[in-house]
């Protein structure tokens, strides 16, 4: 990753708690020509990206959209996450990752996450969130008598702001010649894809969707040529490739944190998918 100008303030490990708000990231990165910052799992947290100037293209979960100046892209929880600055022009961005214990706000959380789940969705204008961000970066960095306080009203000013971008006459619309089943399964796999960290079985689809846990599986298989379980396995797997390549967490911690029994569980599922073992990823970063 190239870069030329960078602030990141990381309490990624502990995040910071302001009032119903938790802060996991903040900071400002200025990209140099044809940059780009490599995949990278998200946790249980919503990221923004503002772009303040430039062109690129942001992705999640390999699926990827044009960014340019003004643009705002929102990663929810489980992405996978990938910047590409342009050669000619440059990203700077801000980012601010957080998430809310309001159940209220997390309501109108999970509703974003079922109807603007692709990445072409997820990008919007908002000129009050990018003012609130770049000031909630100034304060992060300055000692001020207040900034709790501040910082509480500043997050839960984006967190409205940004339900209303998406919420407010912006309902999704269900694609032409799309079944009620394939849009059943649309969103066991969405709720999966932005759940996959607190999941502890699948069992648990059947009450969350209304409907017989039997009877979903069966459904998703007719519909998918695919397996829940085998869809569930293969997503789970994906994002610890992702955090091994990071370097960042053991095995042992990456097991523990995607609900493997055991670590020896989770390298035996690890190596059938991927044909090596999980320690051999971490030593080769891939």
């Amino acid at each position: 990753m190239d870069k030329t100008f960078h602030i990141d303030k990381n309490y990624i490990q502990t995040p910071l708690t302001y009032g119903d708000f938790s802060l996991y990231q903040i900071g400002r990165l200025y990209c140099s020509e044809n940059a780009e910052i490599g995949d990278h799992p998200h946790f249980n947290w919503f990221e923004l990206t503002v772009i303040c100037d430039g062109e690129g293209f942001v992705y999640a979960n390999q699926k990827g959209v044009a960014v340019r100046k003004g643009d705002i892209f929102l990663s929810f929880p489980c992405d996978i996450h990938r910047i590409v600055s342009s050669a000619h022009a440059p990203l700077h961005y801000d980012f601010c990752s957080f998430n809310t214990e309001s159940e209220e706000l997390k309501a109108e959380l999970e509703k974003i996450t079922t109807r603007f789940s692709s990445a072409q969705d997820r990008v919007f204008r908002n000129e009050t969130i990018r003012y609130l961000v770049s000031d909630a970066i100034v304060e992060m960095n300055e000692e001020q008598k207040y900034r709790d306080q501040i910082m509480a009203n500043m997050l839960h000013s984006i967190l409205i702001y940004l339900i209303r971008a998406f919420l407010s006459g912006k309902e999704r619309k269900s694609p032409r010649n799309v079944s009620q089943n394939d849009m059943l399964c649309y969103r066991i796999m969405n709720y999966i894809d932005t759940h996959i960290y607190t999941m502890e079985n699948l069992e648990d689809l059947g009450d969350l969707m209304n409907y017989n846990y039997s009877y979903l599986s069966g459904l998703f298989r007719r519909t998918t040529s695919e397996s829940l379980r085998d869809y569930y396995r293969k997503r789970k797997l994906c994002i610890a490739q992702s955090l091994l390549a990071e370097n960042k967490l053991t095995v042992t911690e990456i097991a523990t944190l995607l609900n493997y029994s055991s670590v020896y569980a989770f390298s035996r599922s690890f190596k059938k998918y991927f044909g090596s073992s999980p320690k051999f990823a971490c030593r080769t970063g891939s």
